[in-house]
């Protein structure tokens, strides 16, 4: 008995060849034939005939879960501002990551779309800004594009055909628009670019902790996180004492946890904003100066510290499903009243929403 799986197109038509059944049906001796079984295919809501048990309901949506404890250890490598959002977020997600190492698949990790865009013009201002420092904005601009159209190629190849030249197009204004700003607010608030994307690494309340700012200028220390988009979000973390990278990225340009706390910011590149905790130092930013970094990695601290116990003993949680006690699902990062971070889920870019019973909640 040889199962074969037919391909269809689109629309339900049979794709021809098959690469297995049409093989077959060549290797066919002269004269015999091939005799299919069609099985009509049985209603999901009726068991299929001689079944008399009832169908499996679908997983449903699970907050706690239990895992033996000896399955549960610290990473080797230690932690990054990510994957301490992730512990922090989704205890079940960061266990079966790093220590079941399950991973999707290679093809699912291609990026596309937004997030190819995101990642070319993130990655090519960069190297405009690594190249020297600009006193002039529009020049660094212009090197921009001239960047976009030699090295685009070879960084994005899908994004350079035919069919994406709108996109294409976008990308290209905007990373210069961008450049242009980004050169024009460091000059104008009197810094230079002195570490573009370059690892630091220290030793804090979870062990080893490496992280890669996209920016830090100077010399008054500031460092600078490079966004596609998502400003609306961006603005709330600002607001909530919810951005945890940041305040990561803070504590690691402190050197051995002592001096001034560096001054932080986002700056969305899709509309040319610089969200910021330093006052009156860039002109034309949007100022948050009640955004306390400090006080935000206190409080992942104390999560951690609260975390982590729990975690060694096999409990873990998945607090983007709703709880069984009326227990809403955590949605946004923010610091609680105790001082506690309160970091939301990563249910948006998952693939274990089939494991957790996310998938099939409705």
């Amino acid at each position: 008995l040889l199962l074969v799986c037919p391909r269809t197109d689109e629309s339900g038509e049979a794709q021809e060849p098959h690469p297995l059944w049409d093989e077959i049906r060549a290797r066919v001796a002269k004269g015999a034939s091939i005799q299919p079984l069609e099985v009509e295919r049985p209603s999901a809501l009726e068991p299929p005939e001689g079944v008399t048990d009832d169908l499996l309901a679908l997983p449903a949506p699970q907050r706690s879960w239990e895992v033996p404890s000896d399955r549960v250890f610290a990473r080797e490598s230690g932690e990054s501002p990510s994957s301490l959002e992730t512990l922090l977020g989704c205890s079940l997600h960061w266990v079966l990551k790093y220590c079941g190492g399950i991973r999707a698949g290679s093809t699912d990790m291609l990026s596309s779309g937004k997030q190819l865009l995101g990642s070319l013009a993130h990655k090519l201002i960069a190297r405009v800004l690594e190249e020297k420092h600009w006193t002039d904005s529009s020049a660094a601009g212009a090197r921009f594009e001239h960047t976009f159209d030699h090295d685009g190629p070879k960084i994005a190849a899908s994004l350079f055909g035919p069919e994406h030249n709108s996109e294409r197009a976008r990308t290209r204004i905007l990373g210069r628009l961008a450049t242009v700003a980004l050169v024009r607010h460091l000059n104008k608030a009197g810094l230079q670019a002195t570490r573009i994307e370059k690892r630091r690494e220290g030793e804090v309340f979870c062990g080893t902790f490496a992280g890669w700012p996209d920016l830090v200028a100077g010399p008054r220390t500031t460092v600078i996180d490079l966004k596609w988009s998502g400003v609306k979000y961006r603005r709330k973390l600002m607001n909530s004492g919810g951005a945890l990278q940041l305040a990561a990225y803070a504590e690691l340009e402190r050197p051995h946890g002592d001096g001034d706390t560096p001054d932080v910011g986002y700056f969305i590149l899709e509309s040319c904003t610089l969200l910021t905790s330093a006052s009156d130092v860039f002109e034309g930013a949007e100022e948050y100066p009640d955004m306390d970094v400090t006080r935000t990695w206190q409080g992942a601290k104390a999560a951690y510290e609260a975390s982590w116990p729990e975690m060694q003993a096999g409990r873990l949680h998945a607090p983007g499903n709703p709880g069984a006690a009326g227990e809403e699902a955590v949605e946004e990062s923010e610091l609680d009243e105790d001082g506690v971070l309160i970091v939301a889920p990563p249910c948006r870019f998952c693939k274990f929403d089939a494991l957790c019973g996310l998938r099939w909640h409705t």
